[in-house]
C-alpha cells in the first residue's frame, strides 16, 4: 500500500512538474520529450473507485487538463513551434486581475456597474502602462490612441 501510494504520489509530481515548465531547453514540453511522455502516461491512470488515492472526480479533472494541454500543444507544435512553455498556460493573470478589482471595492462587493468601470479602467491603464514603460521589451506602438482600447471593449 505503502509502495503504491509512493509510485502514485511522484507520477503526479511528475505531472505538475511537466504543467510548470518556464525555461525553454530545459524545462520545456517537446513533442515526445519526457514531460510529454508523463502527460500522456497520466491519461492511462483508471478512473475507478478502487482508487484510495485520489477521487475519481480529481482524477478526471486532471485528465481534461493534461488532454486539453496536450491538444494546445499539439495545435502549436503543427504551427511550427518548437516547444511549449506548459507553465504560462495558467490562470494567474485571471486571478491577479480579479484581485486588483476586488481590491478596489474595499469590504463591499462590487456592483455591477462599478465593477464595470473597474474593468475598463484597468483595460486601459495596462496597455497605457505598458506602452509608455521604459521596462517594456517591445517598441509602444504611439499610432494606438487609448480610445480605440474603449471601443475594443464595447464591441
Amino acid at each position: 500500500m505503502i509502495l503504491a501510494f509512493q509510485l502514485f504520489s511522484g507520477t503526479v509530481n511528475e505531472v505538475f512538474g511537466a504543467f510548470n515548465s518556464r525555461i525553454p531547453f530545459k524545462e520545456a514540453l517537446y513533442k515526445g520529450s519526457t514531460s510529454h511522455e508523463t502527460l500522456s502516461n497520466f491519461l492511462s491512470v483508471p478512473r475507478t473507485t478502487n482508487n484510495t488515492f485520489a477521487s475519481e472526480r480529481t482524477l478526471e479533472s486532471l485528465q481534461v487538463t493534461i488532454r486539453s494541454t496536450l491538444q494546445i500543444a499539439d495545435y502549436l507544435w503543427s504551427k511550427g513551434y518548437k516547444y511549449v512553455l506548459t507553465g504560462k498556460l495558467n490562470q494567474n493573470s485571471l486571478e491577479r486581475h480579479f484581485g486588483v478589482l476586488r481590491s478596489l471595492s474595499c469590504d463591499d462587493p462590487p456592483s455591477t456597474i462599478d465593477f464595470l468601470q473597474s474593468h475598463l479602467l484597468q483595460c486601459i491603464y495596462v496597455p497605457a502602462e505598458q506602452a509608455l514603460s521604459l521596462k517594456g521589451n517591445c517598441e509602444p506602438k504611439v499610432e494606438t490612441s487609448l480610445t480605440s482600447f474603449v471601443n475594443q471593449m464595447r464591441l
